[in-house]
């Protein structure tokens, strides 16, 4: 037999015996203190079942997410319309307008003391790199949204071409936003928010 052969009927034979081939030689591989120290140092949760948010946060996050949907629909709706309409700056206005509140009360929400965020550190503390990646975001699409809000109520008639690009890009930068808030409620909870709004 080859050197190759050799080794591969050798796996094959400590497999057979219930030899761990991936130990270190001389180390025995303690599964369940391995499993300790993981947890201790908060690389995987001490549940294998993932815990559940309260009732009332969950209801609170399916409404702000159907507010933010609901939202969304509105602003593109009103850059979709022909400029040319008399009321079609305003309605872009309002919709932004209507936008702003709805990201104001969704940060509150999950930033605010003993909301979406401060569950899932309680719960999962492995996620908080998700966490301040999403705050960051909150600072960002804040920042985007005051600038087409800026554009839009200039004292001269914006271009409607500019600030459809404005929006559409903030547009997307939400659709973003929410998709990774679904994986993070999904990681923290396996729980699926992404399916209505």
């Amino acid at each position: 037999m080859t050197p190759e052969k050799d080794e591969h009927t050798l796996e094959q034979e400590e497999a057979a015996q219930g030899h761990d081939l991936f130990r270190s030689p001389g180390e025995e591989l303690l599964l369940e203190q391995a499993r300790d120290q993981a947890e201790a140092s908060g690389w995987i949760p001490g549940e294998t079942v993932p815990t559940q948010p309260s009732d009332q946060l969950r209801g609170e996050v399916a409404a702000r997410r159907q507010d933010f949907y609901d939202a969304l629909r509105e602003l593109e709706a009103s850059i979709a319309r022909p400029s040319g309409r008399p009321d079609w700056l305003s309605d872009v206005i309002s919709a932004l307008t209507g936008l702003g509140d709805t990201l104001e009360r969704h940060i509150a929400q999950v930033e605010g003391a003993n909301g979406l965020f401060d569950d899932i550190m309680a719960s999962t503390p492995r996620l908080s790199a998700e966490i301040s990646g999403l705050r960051q975001e909150h600072h960002t699409l804040t920042t985007s949204w005051q600038r087409a809000l800026e554009m839009a109520n200039a004292d001269t008639d914006p271009d409607p071409d500019i600030l459809r690009r404005r929006i559409n890009a903030l547009l997307g930068r939400l659709a973003i936003h929410r998709q990774r808030g679904s994986e993070l409620v999904f990681d923290a909870y396996n729980l699926d928010v992404g399916t209505a709004g």
